[in-house]
């Protein structure tokens, strides 16, 4: 295990406990990478299925939404690495 992914462990165990510092720091971490693929798929699909709501549509509040309630419940989440979190 790569000292990254040992870090990342750290903050999820501190965030699994309750500790919101962890929680917020795990949102920090990991929404840059996942932020733009989500932005990405999204933006694929509505232009495809939908033009007309593109410009109303914020990429942005949906990953945040997605990734703050992932972390409300991260006993939910089985995964121990940073990858397994962004995948």
């Amino acid at each position: 295990m790569s000292a990254n992914d040992e870090n990342f462990s750290a903050q999820l165990a501190a965030a699994r406990s309750g500790d919101l510092v962890a929680r917020n720091e795990l949102f920090t971490r990991v929404y840059p990478v996942v932020g733009p693929l989500v932005h990405q798929r999204l933006s694929r699909d509505v232009r495809r299925g939908r033009p007309w709501l593109d410009a109303r549509f914020s990429t942005g509040d949906v990953v945040q939404e997605v990734c703050q309630s992932v972390l409300v419940d991260l006993s939910a989440f089985a995964g121990e690495t940073q990858r397994d979190f962004e995948a």
